[in-house]
């Protein structure tokens, strides 16, 4: 569920370390917004490379109100 998968981003991303990278990258694509801006946090502390992709991506798919709060 949408409340679980939140969970884990959010986990992921207090916890932010490169081995949850591709997780996170997984959970930024989520269908659910909620979700992706946790993973997204995640994303950013660990700036690794290969999640840039994901986190245009999903910047690109935001509406107004979600790309303010991903950013």
């Amino acid at each position: 569920s949408a409340g679980v998968r939140q969970m884990v981003a959010t986990a992921l991303s207090r916890n932010a370390e490169p081995k949850f990278t591709d997780t996170l990258v997984k959970l930024v694509r989520d269908k659910d917004p909620e979700v992706g801006r946790e993973a997204a946090n995640g994303l950013g502390k660990i700036a690794d490379e290969k999640a840039k992709p994901a986190l245009i991506e999903a910047l690109g798919k935001a509406d107004k109100e979600s790309r303010t709060k991903f950013l």
